[in-house]
């Protein structure tokens, strides 16, 4: 009897361990604890649970946590380099995708574009001349479409895009506009997805706040890459972002 209930434990330590490994895997190892019990209920725990950082236990230790992934930075897209140990150099960060960007063909205007990067779908055209308050709620009521019969789609929930997510639009290796193309291969020009109503000659408006002042709000200057603080009166470019 003490043999088979040994035998019984040794084949559940395996299955166990076999279960935490599959789990690991699921993660590509950006987990480091897989514990047996999660401290909130009783039961197995999940990857996803390890993600979100909750506290964990098993039967050795307590108050263990996992890891969540690290958020890659991506390249500048400068590949010049005007010194050892310069940008140009190391050209660090996540490799920019080619094609760059997608464009969806929308049945309402404006158009719709999708980035490669970032996975986010951004408004191709921009509205100009409209303060950070208009802005938001231009944002906040755009609704488009795309497709047709069953590939219909209604693109609703678009919102003025924080000053990171502008940012992330950048190419550092090109400027007016500092842009690249649909592929990513080269500066943009009319008629690509950020660039077909060219000139850019304003800023575009953020939805983040500076922290001093805190009423003045970011703006990113797609023309040059450049990014300031402006006054939530100014008159300035609208450029909406959907998830």
């Amino acid at each position: 009897m003490k043999t088979n209930l040994s035998w019984i434990i040794g084949c559940l330590m395996v299955f166990i361990l076999m279960i935490g490994t599959a789990f690991e895997a699921t993660a590509q190892n950006k987990v480091v604890v897989i514990p047996l019990t999660e401290s909130e209920s009783s039961g197995n725990a999940t990857v996803d649970d390890v993600l979100k950082g909750k506290t964990f236990s098993n039967s050795t230790d307590t108050g263990l946590t996992g890891e969540r992934p690290a958020a890659p930075v991506e390249k500048t897209g400068q590949t010049s380099s005007y010194r050892s140990g310069d940008d140009g150099t190391h050209q660090a960060g996540e490799p920019l995708p080619t094609p760059r960007f997608f464009h969806v063909l929308s049945s309402s205007d404006p158009d719709i574009v999708i980035d490669n990067l970032t996975g986010l779908a951004w408004q191709r055209g921009e509205t100009v001349g409209r303060t950070w308050n208009q802005a938001i709620d231009d944002c906040n009521g755009l609704i488009l479409f795309s497709g047709q019969g069953p590939y219909y789609q209604r693109w609703d929930d678009w919102r003025l895009p924080n000053v990171k997510e502008l940012q992330s639009l950048i190419h550092y290796k090109y400027y007016s506009p500092a842009l690249s193309n649909s592929t990513g291969t080269g500066p943009a020009i009319n008629g690509d997805p950020f660039y077909f109503t060219m000139p850019i000659t304003a800023p575009t408006w953020s939805s983040t706040a500076a922290s001093e002042p805190s009423d003045r709000k970011w703006f990113v200057h797609l023309l040059i890459g450049d990014q300031e603080r402006g006054e939530t009166s100014s008159t300035y470019n609208v450029r909406c972002v959907h998830d």
